[in-house]
């Protein structure tokens, strides 16, 4: 049976021996405890600091069995400063694992409309939290040591950072991240909590633990500012940064067994094809996905760029292997099952004040045919169909219509129709973030198809 997020009470621990902050803390051993130490004998440093790796990776019913095994030697001393302290502690490492263990199943690829219990959880890391800090007020002045306080304090900064980890993972479903300023913000509570961890991952005790955080900490940035980088259509730097994603999510989920959890099963009586079994971390699986989506939005981006650099078959192996969703293929798609003359991705950089904007290596056009100033206001992203002369006669007039379809701002109509008498052409204006996996910085994309 699973523990209860309630912490128990100290009366119903049964044991031999008084509980002292001592026996927990690597400042206060005893010569006897490291006697003990060296003959063999797991100490209670020991069993604390076994605990702390446990969850580091992610081992959370060991974890729990570690500190129960623990306690219940223990008979609790109410008339002890220290020995509530400890029991304290340890409670509160008991609730942490309980929380934990549901944190890493939160699964936030499902709509909010469904239960995913990030505000139950979220609730009963406030209420640790809360309880953590009533604590440190009342013992600050009266204990006399300050090892136990430290604890505290450390496992306050734990579930802050654990709270605001969840308020950014909530903040996908409710905030606009296709706004720099709402995405810069997220980047610097990210920053400030991975700088108020910064001196705990050398701590003696719980290193493991606050590593576990600081990891993902750093890699959720990272995939922001990949975010940012391809809002602001970057070429070098999304690149260079996917590429430490990968590095780091890579090490992250090795460090905590991701990996091994998602094997195959094939014992079937009747030999049907194997079949993978989900991982119950479907928080990794939730940053995995966001960084194929990721990765997905920098090849369509900038597709004519690395078609640019290499090969044609270089390039479409690469497409290929990118998982789903595949913006490139979908675009070729639907292109191919639609009778348009060509599908366009196109910026709408007139409202942009970030003199950054710029697509490929921000290298001026080589061909020399002018529009250089429209060119530089609305950068073509992605272009397939009709030649490149027959689009640069529309463009003109598509980059009107993209203006004029970003200012009316249709409430219930995310797609202008127009038609060009001049041009004999019909032309739909959609709104592209709908449709390119939530980059609302590209305003505007142009399907062009004959008419008559």
């Amino acid at each position: 049976m699973e523990p209860s997020y309630g912490a128990g009470s100290a009366t119903d621990i049964a044991g031999t021996a008084p509980l002292a902050v001592a026996e927990l803390l690597p400042a206060l051993q005893t010569s006897d405890e490291r006697k003990n130490w060296r003959s063999g004998e797991r100490t209670p440093l020991s069993q604390f600091q076994s605990y702390c790796i446990l969850m580091a990776k992610l081992r959370w019913e060991a974890a729990r069995e570690q500190i129960e095994s623990f306690r219940g030697k223990r008979i609790p001393v109410t008339t002890s400063a220290e020995d509530s302290a400890c029991h304290s502690l340890l409670s509160t490492c008991l609730q942490l694992t309980q929380m934990e263990r549901t944190y890493f199943s939160l699964n936030f690829m499902l709509p909010k409309a469904f239960f995913r219990k990030e505000n139950t959880l979220l609730l009963s890391y406030s209420q640790i939290k809360s309880e953590l800090c009533r604590l440190v007020d009342v013992n600050s002045e009266s204990m006399r040591s300050c090892t136990a306080e430290d604890l505290r304090r450390r496992f306050i900064d734990l579930v802050s950072a654990r709270v605001s980890l969840m308020n950014v993972y909530s903040a996908f479903s409710t905030n606009n991240l296709g706004l720099l300023n709402e995405l810069c913000m997220l980047i610097n509570v990210l920053a400030s909590v991975e700088e108020m961890l910064w001196s705990s991952r050398k701590h003696d005790c719980m290193a493991s633990l606050f590593e576990l955080v600081c990891g993902e900490v750093r890699l959720l940035r990272l995939l922001l500012e990949v975010q940012l980088a391809l809002l602001r259509c970057q070429f070098l730097p999304s690149l260079l940064k996917l590429k430490d994603v990968c590095e780091r999510m890579r090490q992250w989920f090795n460090s905590v067994e991701y990996a091994k959890s998602r094997c195959k099963s094939s014992n079937s009586f009747f030999r049907f094809p194997s079949s993978t079994r989900n991982s119950s971390m479907q928080l990794c699986e939730w940053l995995e996905h966001l960084y194929w989506l990721l990765l997905s939005k920098f090849s369509l981006y900038f597709y004519d760029t690395l078609s640019a650099q290499c090969s044609n078959a270089d390039v479409e192996h690469t497409v290929a292997a990118i998982k789903t969703p595949n913006f490139v293929h979908a675009f070729f798609n639907f292109h191919r099952k639609s009778d348009a003359c060509f599908i366009a991705l196109i910026v709408n950089g007139t409202s942009c004040s970030d003199s950054s904007t710029g697509s490929g290596y921000s290298l001026e056009d080589a061909d020399g045919e002018g529009g250089g100033e429209l060119k530089r206001k609305f950068p073509v992203l992605f272009r397939t169909g009709a030649d490149k002369s027959e689009f640069e006669r529309l463009f003109p007039s598509l980059s009107i219509l993209i203006q004029e379809a970003a200012e009316s701002n249709f409430p219930n109509d995310r797609i202008k129709y127009c038609h060009d008498s001049r041009l004999s052409k019909s032309l739909d204006i959609p709104d592209v973030f709908c449709a390119s996996g939530g980059v609302q910085h590209l305003h505007g994309a142009g399907i062009s198809s004959e008419v008559g």
